[in-house]
């Protein structure tokens, strides 16, 4: 199992609001400092890293929660490819070369459920679809 399994639990100074409202306009030619989702997208270095986990090591000096707004972030079943879009916006490392974007709707929902079988989405992504 995943190592979020075990961070289920976090206590915080302050809950952060992140919008990744328009998450496909990323690569067109945006301004790199207006959003903290295209800080990430600009960002030299650090491709191996999420934006969730970017937010958590270089964005905060204090422990923070993050609730992600916008992108259609509420858990339908059956799953949408706006929604596993918006997912793998925030967990996956996809800096510079957002790949998941390209893929057709079948072949990006069947990666997204490999993903939830493999424990890599933290409880908030995978819960829905075990219930």
């Amino acid at each position: 199992m995943s190592h979020y399994w075990f961070k289920s639990f976090l206590c915080s100074e302050k809950i952060d609001t992140i919008s990744i409202a328009g998450n496909y306009k990323l690569f067109a030619g945006e301004n790199c400092s207006v959003t903290p989702l295209m800080q990430y997208a600009c960002q030299l270095g650090y491709d191996d890293i999420s934006f969730h986990d970017w937010l958590k090591r270089f964005k905060k000096k204090k422990v923070h929660i993050n609730h992600y707004t916008g992108g259609r972030l509420d858990p339908i079943i059956p799953v949408t490819t706006s929604y596993v879009h918006s997912i793998f916006t925030i967990y996956s490392a996809w800096k510079h070369k957002p790949t998941y974007f390209s893929l057709d709707d079948f072949t990006i929902k069947k990666k997204f459920f490999e993903w939830i079988n493999k424990g890599k989405f933290p409880p908030r992504v995978t819960l829905p679809y075990y219930r």
